[in-house]
């Protein structure tokens, strides 16, 4: 990790979200941090799971976290980088044009790509570094992963009751809580897909945000 973080690419990275940051209201990290917050903190999880060779999917990508300094990291991944906001969605394809990598972008919500035939439960590994709370997340991102792929989601301390309150969900969706990961930030939650999502989720999002089963 310590010879990633120091690869050119990140400065073009920097760069573009320092040009483009407030225009897209992408981060309100400043700059000096951007390698210690958001190149590290997202490289945190390939001490979680082989990214190598997977079809991987960023929920919420927004500048491109986690997904992109993933895919710089190991270029044979294959990233879908998802984002609801046109401007995020535009920032996020200038982004790997100018840093000479190829994955899709998808302008659209989470709810409703994840019903598409394409997209759902076709992917080995979804990330997010989303501040939605677990039990949004999950619903938001499980049905994307195949059975025996995995979510994993950035998250801050003390998060037990956050997770508590989820699990059920997260059965529900076909998953299982294997591993909670402390790390420099947080901890990084690993929900591991057991069974397919029933056919009802993801539900409409005036639904998920209610906080209702």
């Amino acid at each position: 990790m310590e010879a990633f973080l120091q690869d050119s690419r990140l400065d073009i990275y920097s760069n573009t979200l320092i040009e483009k940051g407030n225009m897209y209201n992408l981060t309100a990290i400043s700059p000096e941090d951007f390698r210690e917050l958001h190149y590290r903190d997202s490289l945190e999880l390939l001490n979680v799971a082989d990214f190598a060779g997977k079809r991987v999917i960023d929920v919420g990508s927004g500048a491109g976290f986690p997904g992109v300094p993933l895919k710089l990291a190991v270029p044979e991944m294959e990233l879908v980088a998802l984002d609801a906001t046109k401007k995020r969605s535009e920032f996020l394809r200038l982004l790997g044009k100018r840093l000479g990598i190829k994955y899709e972008v998808i302008w659209d919500r989470a709810e409703e790509t994840a019903r598409n035939p394409e997209y759902r439960e076709s992917f080995d590994i979804a990330v997010s570094r989303a501040v939605s709370g677990m039990t949004i997340l999950s619903e938001m991102c499980l049905p994307f992963v195949k059975p025996g792929g995995v979510f994993l989601a950035h998250k801050g301390s003390g998060i037990s009751e956050e997770l508590e309150a989820a699990r059920e969900t997260i059965e529900l969706l076909g998953g299982k809580i294997r591993e909670v990961r402390p790390y420099f930030r947080g901890n990084i939650v690993v929900v591991e897909k057991t069974a397919q999502t029933p056919e009802l989720y993801p539900r409409k999002w005036k639904k998920i945000s209610s906080g209702k089963k």
